[in-house]
């Protein structure tokens, strides 16, 4: 094989893997559930607007749950994620290489994921203590302002599976670790 065809070969194929990789990445995600009120902005910028079911919004949305409320979006079949009462978060979806990813930026409040067992998708929840992140598992992950109004409080628990918390520390079904 000659160097110039070798050459073209690789950027072939380097195109091609690429291309595979940035066609899994999801673009959307898709409200299937909602109790009481909930919204989104869409864009830094955007406008709030009320959340529609059946509705799907880009990656970059930020969600708000009222009080007594929730809603539950569909990353993709089999993998989900609720938004408790109170919750504040924005969704992003990235993908590094043949891992595909979603981060849930958790201000305030708690989210539950729930991601089917084929291990093709990993969520993150990024809170301001740390980052809990699984795959083909079920957890909960909620963040509060602690009493003391200045800091905030981490918990994270696990429903199915395992979930690490800032790379060390993991939880499985029925532990929960607090930072």
């Amino acid at each position: 094989m000659n160097r110039r065809f070798a050459v073209r070969y690789w950027v072939v194929a380097v195109a091609l893997v690429a291309g595979t990789v940035m066609a899994d990445l999801p673009e959307t995600f898709t409200v299937v559930a909602v109790t009481g009120m909930a919204k989104v902005q869409v864009g830094k910028d955007g406008p709030w607007e009320q959340i529609a079911v059946d509705r799907s919004y880009p990656f970059g949305s930020k969600v708000y749950v009222a009080r007594q409320s929730g809603a539950t979006v569909r990353l993709s079949p089999g993998n989900t994620i609720e938004f408790e009462a109170a919750t504040v978060a924005t969704l992003q979806a990235q993908g590094k290489g043949n891992s595909i990813g979603v981060t849930v930026e958790l201000e305030n409040g708690e989210v539950k994921v729930d991601l089917k067992a084929d291990g093709k998708l990993q969520v993150q929840v990024q809170t301001l203590t740390g980052i809990a992140a699984a795959k083909s598992s079920a957890f909960s992950v909620s963040q509060w302002l602690a009493p003391d109004k200045i800091t905030h409080e981490t918990s994270v628990a696990g429903m199915r599976g395992e979930v690490q918390f800032d790379g060390g520390f993991a939880a499985t079904r029925g532990d929960s670790i607090r930072a």
